[in-house]
């Protein structure tokens, strides 16, 4: 994240467009999904559902992290097709 977030900000500096994309988009919504079940299993809410929630917040967890770096590779080649125009 803090990769992406440097390389869109020199760009933006230099005035070069580096547009969102899908799995920026779809990293941030798997990301804050996984908040649901974390927080149901850390909460106790429903402790005869354990261990799913835990379970689920963990698969959801790894498949944001894949998605991002996904996400972090298409925004770093947007940014090396960017930059060698400055």
């Amino acid at each position: 994240e803090f990769w992406v977030a440097s390389i869109r900000r020199f760009s933006a500096e230099h005035r070069l467009n580096i547009p969102s994309s899908l799995w920026g988009k779809a990293k941030t919504n798997i990301l804050m999904w996984t908040f649901l079940p974390a927080f149901i299993s850390i909460g106790g809410f429903w402790p005869y559902l354990e261990p799913w929630p835990t379970h689920v917040a963990r698969a959801l967890l790894a498949i944001g992290l894949v998605v991002s770096y996904i996400s972090a590779w298409g925004y770093t080649r947007a940014f090396g097709r960017g930059y060698g125009a400055v």
